[in-house]
């Protein structure tokens, strides 16, 4: 996903700083469209500052406004055509003492975010889980890599405790490495994370082959424990791709409880509304009398994705 990040903080209660992240080749439709604010509904007239291009290879422009004495709410308006369709504006804002709040703007849409209440501080918090929780499910829905690696585990065998040993393992590594790496214990170079993550799927898929050999009800203890084992592995190093996007945006170090829960149960929430759907498919698959064929065909095939994508972050092919 090349989403477009942005990190806005309001200081003093009335002067508004922050940072976009933009994609480099997009930076001249923001020079000509910017972003709108409006403080209560009156515009804002921000200053950009283009400070180029970050080791990300996404331009950062800084902004900051006065937001007036008569500041309640924030709003922020894309218009049409800053944005490609599949993209959006995503990110938090800041108000100090308060957990953030979340920033998720579509195509030619727009936010707006109230200015929180001291009295109103447990409901900031909540929002701010809610929020986070929405990025979470849209990150592992669009997460197309995630989706594969977990999906190449699961075709290996159709029982219910397959299932529920291959979930959970991933569920457990990539939740212990998200948080640590979104808490600052652990922090890898992205392009690294990255094409690891690419590497498990070739490693997964072609696993498979030897896998797909057994009768899904034959599953033994230690088919169960090799794949729970693969995927608590590298569910390791998942975690630290999905802790990117909040470290993009700024969410790091101390403060992060609200966006950090959050995130992670919709990233849990969205992979088990995946895993349900995937079930019932898998169990019609394994009644086929070409099943072993049919899913070795479709292991070959994630592994030639995954080998695509590791030459791709490596920077072999573009």
């Amino acid at each position: 996903m090349d989403e477009w990040f942005v990190n806005l903080e309001v200081e003093d209660g009335r002067t508004l700083k922050g940072v976009l992240k933009v994609p480099e080749d997009q930076a001249l439709k923001l020079k000509e469209s910017p972003l709108v604010l409006r403080s209560t509904g009156e515009a804002l007239r921000p200053v950009w500052d283009f400070q180029g291009t970050g080791d990300d290879g996404r331009t950062h422009v800084t902004l900051s406004a006065d937001l007036g004495t008569e500041f309640q709410s924030l709003t922020l308006e894309l218009p049409q055509g800053l944005l490609d369709e599949n993209q959006s504006l995503v990110g938090f804002i800041r108000f100090a003492g308060e957990e953030p709040s979340t920033i998720l703007v579509v195509p030619g849409g727009s936010t707006t975010v109230k200015r929180p209440e001291k009295s109103a501080r447990d409901e900031s918090v909540s929002d701010s889980v809610i929020g986070f929780f929405k990025l979470g499910v849209t990150h592992i829905i669009e997460g197309y890599d995630h989706i594969l690696f977990l999906f190449c585990l699961l075709i290996a065998g159709g029982t219910l405790k397959h299932f529920l040993v291959v979930v959970t393992s991933f569920t457990l590594g990539h939740s212990i490495t998200l948080a640590a790496s979104v808490l600052g214990y652990i922090s890898l170079p992205s392009q690294f994370t990255e094409t690891v993550i690419a590497f498990s799927i070739v490693i997964a898929a072609l696993l498979n082959i030897p896998w797909l050999k057994k009768k899904p009800s034959s599953e033994d203890n230690s088919a169960l424990k090799s794949r729970g084992f693969l995927a608590g592995g590298f569910g390791l190093i998942h975690g630290l791709g999905f802790a990117g996007i909040l470290k993009e945006i700024g969410i790091e170090g101390s403060g992060v409880a609200a966006p950090l829960l959050g995130f992670n149960l919709g990233v849990e929430a969205g992979q088990l509304v995946l895993v349900v759907l995937f079930f019932p498919i898998l169990s019609a698959i394994n009644k086929w009398e070409r099943r072993v064929a049919f899913l070795t065909g479709c292991s070959y095939l994630a592994a030639a994705v995954g080998a695509y994508w590791v030459f791709e972050r490596l920077g072999v092919i573009s």
